[in-house]
């Protein structure tokens, strides 16, 4: 007796038969053969249990009792309530199993109480039909319209023939981005009034983006690509024909929001966890190891503009919580190591435990905060520098708070306690104060900007004096500017010092070793001899005078590795 699947498709071939052959399956429909020339094939869906006869002339020439087991539907639970990361994006840690293999998990997410168009996200998996699943996955939602919505939904995962397991429901707020650039803020704005209004709410977003576009030699200089994504919005709004084409405008505005907040740190950090899935379906599918060598290549790409934008943009000293005594250090070259080593696994065939190990990096990197180094230790030089980027980072972390409270202020929203613009006015000129103390004993490229930064920080002060909080907010997101760029100089100096002499990284993380990271890594013999294999078997099982059984048999051996 022979145990299959229930719907399982059984394909049957006769070759050299004088007639078409008979075919008999029980209670599952049997189509006739179809053929000619003494060549013939049929399909057969067993749905029940059957006793599977083909015969010719009378003459059964192949018979099988089959047993149809029921293919029970998959299973599937949250470990824990979706939750953040530092960049915003969900995590989704959850379990899942079948027993023959999960095809598909995906959140669904609708507004709690409301009602709306469910939010489907596909959540990747570290392989193809895996039995069963354990693992962490990460979605950036913000850029959906339910970002800061408490949400209700839950998990579905599915098998090969379409049956679903549903989790338990749970209720999270779904993580939403604050931009505190004045120009991002503001396309984000049009973007919501675009996926809201009608026909006359698009005419005022139309005119809204014209007016931002104005001026483009003064306010854009050095930002082509900003001034040509604003007309094109423009272009796109005013041409649009259709839904789709509205779409195209709003995926557009926010990706030019994400370049233009925080120095691009939130775009960097979207495109590396597009190419981790990226990665991640190409291991799962079998793809050619040119392209998992280009993917990988692309990602190492993207996590080095991410790590310089993440320099650039350490966060304000009360939006960060205290560090774990558990939490690890992670260098640039433990970052390198475990790249290199994933490279190693998927050519010596080891995909599976390479999506593992890509996952792992992936959460380092989501969770990866600016430190000043492991206990404050490292090289007087690498101290002194550490310290300066972290003067850098609570500067810009109070001149973004002061920039939002200007804004605020200019929505009618402001906070009492911030005395209107006297209060911020004062501020303003406290966090001045505190700049030109900074500056002390610096000089360079960093220090030419902390002086631009000063400038600006003037100018806002004397616009707040007037009242006038337009030009305010102007002048305050320069400041901003200059403070990034100087925090970027700062740690391009830094990194250029450990070229020479070691020690920690731009990002005053100490060179330590990778450590444990929970997937078993084979040794540097155990891969030599994995790729040797491989490539043996592929040689083999490409030459075309071996049997077409042992050859069947080598493909069997290839499509596991």
């Amino acid at each position: 007796m022979i145990q299959v699947p229930k719907g399982s498709v059984l394909n049957l071939r006769v070759h050299g038969a004088p007639r078409t052959p008979g075919l008999a399956a029980g209670n599952n429909a049997a189509p006739r053969f179809a053929g000619e020339d003494g060549e013939y094939s049929s399909n057969v869906i067993l749905s029940t249990d059957a006793r599977v006869r083909v015969q010719v002339g009378g003459h059964a020439i192949g018979k099988w009792t089959i047993q149809a087991v029921p293919d029970a539907a998959p299973t599937i639970a949250l470990t824990a309530t979706p939750s953040p990361t530092e960049q915003k994006a969900t995590k989704f840690s959850f379990k899942s199993s079948d027993d023959y293999g999960i095809a598909g998990v995906k959140a669904v997410l609708a507004p709690k109480g409301g009602h709306g168009k469910p939010l489907v996200a596909d959540l990747a998996l570290p392989e193809s039909a895996a039995k069963s699943v354990d693992q962490n996955s990460y979605v950036d939602l913000t850029g959906h319209p339910y970002a800061g919505l408490m949400v209700t939904g839950h998990l579905e995962a599915r098998d090969a023939i379409g049956q679903k397991g549903l989790s338990a429901p749970v209720t999270f707020r779904l993580p939403a981005r604050v931009f505190t650039d004045p120009l991002a803020r503001a396309l984000i704005e049009q973007r919501q009034q675009l996926a809201t209004s009608d026909a006359g709410g698009r005419k005022i977003v139309l005119l809204t983006l014209d007016a931002l576009a104005i001026a483009p030699e003064k306010f854009y200089e050095g930002k082509n690509d900003i001034f040509l994504a604003l007309r094109s919005a423009f272009n796109g709004v005013k041409n649009a024909k259709t839904e789709a084409d509205i779409t195209r405008v709003e995926a557009l505005l926010w990706e030019t929001a994400l370049k233009l907040e925080r120095g691009g740190l939130l775009s960097a950090a979207e495109e590396l966890r597009k190419l981790q899935i990226m990665i991640t379906a190409a291991l799962a599918s079998g793809a050619p190891q040119e392209v998992i060598d280009e993917l990988l290549k692309r990602y190492n790409e993207a996590m080095q503009k991410y790590m310089a934008a993440l320099a650039a943009n350490p966060p304000a000293p009360g939006e960060q919580q205290p560090l774990s005594p558990d939490a690890k250090t992670l260098g640039q070259n433990d970052i390198q190591t475990m790249l290199d080593m994933i490279k190693k696994l998927t050519q010596a065939g080891d995909r599976q435990k390479a999506a593992q190990l890509l996952a792992m990096l992936q959460s380092m990197l989501e969770n990866m905060r600016v430190t000043q180094g492991q206990n404050g230790q490292g090289t007087p030089q690498n101290k002194a520098m550490n310290e300066k980027l972290q003067k850098y980072g609570n500067l810009m972390g109070k001149q973004r708070a002061l920039l939002d409270k200007t804004f605020r202020q200019q929505q009618g929203q402001a906070d009492p306690k911030d005395g209107g613009p006297q209060g911020l006015q004062k501020q303003q000129n406290d966090l001045e104060k505190e700049l030109q103390d900074s500056l002390k004993g610096m000089d360079g490229k960093s220090a030419q900007k902390m002086r631009e930064a000063g400038k600006a920080m003037g100018d806002a002060q004397s616009a707040l004096g007037k009242k006038d909080l337009t030009n305010a907010g102007s002048s305050q997101n320069q400041a901003l500017d200059a403070l990034r760029q100087g925090a970027q100089a700062l740690a391009d100096e830094q990194g250029q010092g450990q070229k020479q002499g070691g020690g920690q990284d731009p990002l005053g993380r100490g060179n330590a070793p990778l450590g444990n990271t929970g997937v078993k890594i084979p040794g540097a013999a155990d891969l030599a001899r994995a790729r040797a294999i491989l490539e043996e078997l592929r040689r083999r099982a490409a030459q075309m005078n071996r049997p077409q059984q042992e050859r069947d048999y080598l493909d069997r051996l290839l499509k596991a590795f």
